[in-house]
């Protein structure tokens, strides 16, 4: 499944070191770098962070009843949407800023790989 994505980013990387003079502004985007992010991104990467932890303590009880079980979380009146809905916010609250440093190839692999393996582990 990441097949295509890493060919991707190596014919990116291909075509940025051969033509072009933007001086690594694509290896920058796709693979990222700590060393290149300023100290006004900081404080944003920190605010993004905290929020992310936030929304997740504030719904951790309800969503691990909605991870566990829909129908008890229905019945129990968790309404699994909200807090589907919250959790993929907090998801992407947390993955936005972490692509500055860790780059979107990374960023999709460690959300699509573990989804992938599960689906190919349990042949759903």
């Amino acid at each position: 499944m990441l097949g295509a994505p890493i060919g991707l980013l190596a014919l990116f990387l291909f075509l940025d070191t051969t033509t072009g003079a933007t001086a690594g502004a694509t290896q920058q985007v796709l693979l990222g770098s700590i060393f290149t992010a300023t100290s006004t991104t900081i404080p944003v990467v920190i605010t993004f962070s905290v929020l992310a932890l936030g929304i997740i303590a504030v719904i951790w009880r309800p969503l691990l009843l909605a991870t566990a079980s829909s129908n008890i979380a229905a019945a129990r009146g968790v309404s699994v949407r909200m807090a589907g809905l919250a959790y993929m916010t907090a998801l992407a609250v947390a993955v936005g800023p972490s692509s500055l440093t860790i780059g979107a190839s990374l960023s999709t692999a460690l959300l699509i790989g573990p989804a992938a393996t599960a689906l190919r582990l349990t042949g759903g």
